[in-house]
């Protein structure tokens, strides 16, 4: 990130923008171009600071101006790409210029990127490169209830992901090094390792929100079935994914609108770290930057970054009992909805490899 000296002052009559009208203090120019040396964090603080200092911190529409004149190199070309509602609105921005351009140690505190990973595709910006570096290798193990190994994630490029029940068919994935994982709190990416023709655009393991019709954009709302009187209310709609029981009860009031379970299948996409990622599927979009790790279960978890901004815990299901038909719902939703579904939440569990 370069500051470079206070621009040279503007009479009003050479320029009528708001975003310099009448400064408190000499202005001073900031860029971010998203390159590895470059912290976002300080980024941000240094332009909360000129905020203060200019006496616009509480001036929503004056920051993101101003922020909209940083950007150089790949930052510009990320922020271009971004919906306007996240262009208005400095808290919006911020989140999504943390997530996407995470602060992240010297190259000096991780590890050389290892010699077995040089035929992996690398990706284009050099964020995403440095997260990985140091990274281990390893593979996706699938564990049922109690704990009872049902295979491993594999990719094919018709079919996409799977579990299958071979560990020499299951899919080589990296994920950054622990040591890195611990300094910072938001979701990573996981890279697929060897994908060939179309996919390797795409090496990256992320979900995509399943749409029942063309025109479904946002996250159904969580659901909130309760029981009243001698029925059930608010019981969701499944999706074409999932596996229903016989219904414990009458559903009442036929008419009400019943709420759509909001369900996720797994994609292979770019890199982006919102909902914007591109996927072989022209028409779908996803989100690779999901995943979060246990370090002394190995556990790999699952979030979601809601409309709301607020992160949301997944869980990975499968159907029962034949363990088939593997797709994501929120915690939540199945909590609340679990007797009118024939599904069981399976583990995701990192196992390196050599």
């Amino acid at each position: 990130m370069d500051i470079p000296v206070a621009a040279p002052a503007q009479s009003g009559n050479q320029l009528d923008s708001d975003l310099l009208q009448q400064p408190s203090t000499p202005f001073t120019w900031i860029t971010f171009g998203g390159a590895p040396h470059e912290s976002s964090a300080d980024f941000i603080q240094s332009i909360q600071r000129l905020a203060f200092q200019q006496n616009r911190l509480k001036d929503d529409k004056w920051i993101t101006e101003y922020a909209s004149t940083c950007f150089n190199g790949d930052a510009l070309f990320w922020y271009l790409e971004l919906e306007e509602e996240i262009q208005e609105s400095w808290k919006r921005l911020r989140l999504a210029l943390a997530r996407r351009f995470p602060s992240i140690p010297k190259p000096a505190e991780t590890s050389t990127v290892p010699s077995a990973l040089s035929s992996s595709p690398t990706p284009a910006l050099g964020v995403i490169s440095t997260l990985n570096a140091g990274g281990k290798r390893g593979l996706i193990e699938v564990l049922g209830e109690p704990a009872s190994p049902l295979g491993y994630l594999a990719f094919h490029p018709a079919s996409g992901i799977s579990i299958t029940p071979f560990e020499d068919k299951a899919v080589i994935i990296t994920r950054p090094d622990p040591a890195l994982l611990e300094r910072s709190s938001e979701p990573y990416h996981i890279q697929m390792v060897g994908l060939s023709g179309p996919p390797a655009a795409f090496p990256f393991l992320g979900l995509a929100l399943l749409k029942e019709r063309a025109e479904d954009c946002a996250v159904p709302r969580a659901v909130g079935t309760y029981f009243s009187g001698s029925s059930w209310y608010d019981v969701p709609l499944p999706s074409r994914m999932c596996k229903m029981k016989e219904a414990p009860g009458p559903i009442g009031d036929p008419d009400r609108v019943r709420p759509q379970l909001a369900t996720w299948i797994w994609s292979n996409c770019g890199r982006t770290w919102l909902q914007k990622s591109a996927t072989q599927a022209p028409d779908t979009k996803a989100a690779a930057a999901i995943w979060k790790y246990g370090r002394k279960t190995e556990d790999l978890y699952i979030s979601w970054l809601m409309d709301d901004e607020v992160e949301c815990e997944l869980g990975a299901y499968v159907h029962s009992p034949t363990n088939g038909n593997l797709h994501v719902h929120r915690l939540c939703d199945i909590e609340r909805a679990r007797a009118w579904f024939d599904e069981v939440r399976v583990k995701l569990v990192f196992k390196e490899i050599p």
